[in-house]
C-alpha cells in the first residue's frame, strides 16, 4: 500500500523491464508506479482495491501491459487511478479491466501518439463506467489506433468521454444492456470510426443517450 516505484534517475532512457504483481486487498493502493522509459511494463492488479487511486507511467516507447482483476481493481470507490504516457508516446497500451463492480470505474487514460495503439478490453459489470479515455495531448494529430471493448451492464456508460485518435482508425463494441448508455464518443478527422451497439439501450436512452462527434 503507498508505494513509490521510480525509474533510475541516472541513465532513465535505459530503465529495465518491470512486472509488477498487486495481488490482494489494496496491496498498491494509492501507490505511484514509473515504468521504465524504453523497456517493456506489465502491471496485474488483483482483488478488491489492488491498485485503486493509483497513478501509472508508461514507457515511451515499449509495450505497457496492465491488468485490473477484482472489485475497483483500478476503479473508484473513493478516487480512481490514472494511467499516464510519456510525451511524446509511440508505444502500445493494452489495459484490461474484467470483474464485476467497477474494476476500471472512473480511470483516466491517455493513449499513446501513432504509430503506438491503444487497446482496452471492458468486460463486466460497470467495468469502466465513467471512463475519461483521452488521446495524446503532446503530438495530438498522431494519436494511435484505439479498440475499445465495453460489454456487460453499463460497462463504460455513465458520462464516459472517449477520445478516438484524431488521423488513425477508431473502432468501439459496446455490447450489453446500457453498456455505452449516456456517453460522448469523438471520431477521428479523417479515419473511420466504427461504433456497434448491440443490446438494451447499448447506446440508447433510459436516462440519457449517448453522443457521437465528428472532429
Amino acid at each position: 500500500q503507498t508505494m513509490n516505484l521510480k525509474r533510475p534517475t541516472v541513465g532513465i532512457e535505459d530503465g529495465g523491464a518491470l512486472t509488477l504483481n498487486c495481488n490482494g486487498y489494496a496491496s498498491c493502493l494509492t501507490s505511484s508506479m514509473q515504468c521504465p522509459t524504453d523497456a517493456p511494463c506489465d502491471i496485474e492488479c488483483i482483488g478488491e482495491s489492488a491498485c485503486q487511486a493509483t497513478d501509472m507511467h508508461c514507457p515511451a516507447t515499449q509495450p505497457c501491459d496492465i491488468l485490473c482483476d477484482g472489485e475497483y481493481a483500478c476503479g473508484k470507490s473513493s478516487a480512481a487511478s490514472t494511467i499516464h504516457q510519456l510525451a511524446p508516446s509511440t508505444a502500445t497500451l493494452t489495459l484490461i479491466c474484467r470483474s464485476d463492480e467497477g474494476s476500471c470505474q472512473s480511470i483516466d487514460v491517455t493513449c499513446p501518439n501513432k504509430p503506438g495503439v491503444c487497446n482496452i478490453d471492458c468486460v463486466g459489470h460497470t467495468s469502466c463506467q465513467s471512463i475519461n479515455l483521452k488521446r495524446p495531448t503532446v503530438g495530438i494529430q498522431d494519436g494511435g489506433a484505439l479498440t475499445l471493448n465495453c460489454e456487460g451492464y453499463a460497462a463504460c456508460a455513465t458520462n464516459s468521454v472517449i477520445q478516438c485518435p484524431t488521423d488513425d482508425p477508431c473502432d468501439i463494441d459496446c455490447i450489453g444492456e446500457s453498456a455505452c448508455q449516456n456517453t460522448d464518443i469523438h471520431c477521428p478527422a479523417t479515419q473511420p470510426c466504427d461504433i456497434v451497439c448491440d443490446g438494451k439501450f447499448a447506446c440508447g436512452k433510459s436516462i440519457a443517450a449517448s453522443t457521437i462527434h465528428q472532429l
